[in-house]
């Protein structure tokens, strides 16, 4: 799979009794095609919601555009996850959606946007380390 975007994947545990007991992998989601100007190493908490695992796609066979840099507002085709898994978020900003990587547990969680095409603020190594 040619997919930059790693991410934290949790894989749905029955015997899990707190998040921080959960087994993870990292996967990649979105890797360089060449055309993009630079590699994005993402880590956004993915949860695998119907224990099936967590399915993902290149960023080459879907639309999504999304703020993944949270560079103040361009938006970049990435990769994404299934309709049957998750991601955790938080709307900050309370305007009913998830404008950016900012509002998803990774490691740009809360950080200040940046501007003029740079990436913004990360504040965390990853989701996971977001969450705690």
């Amino acid at each position: 799979m040619n997919l930059p975007i790693p991410l934290s994947v949790y894989r749905n545990n029955p015997n899990a009794n707190s998040l921080s007991n959960l087994p993870y992998r990292s996967t990649e989601i979105n890797r360089n095609s060449g055309w993009a100007s630079r590699r994005l190493s993402i880590d956004p908490l993915v949860l695998d919601l119907n224990g099936d695992g967590v399915r993902l796609s290149r960023y080459s066979e879907n639309s999504i555009l999304f703020d993944i840099d949270n560079d103040g507002g361009s938006l970049e085709q990435t990769g994404w996850f299934s309709a049957t898994d998750g991601v955790l978020v938080r709307d900050l900003n309370n305007n009913g959606k998830i404008d950016n990587i900012a509002e998803m547990f990774s490691e740009y969680y809360g950080g200040k946007a940046g501007s003029q095409g740079e990436s913004g603020e990360k504040r965390y190594m990853n989701g996971f380390e977001a969450l705690q």
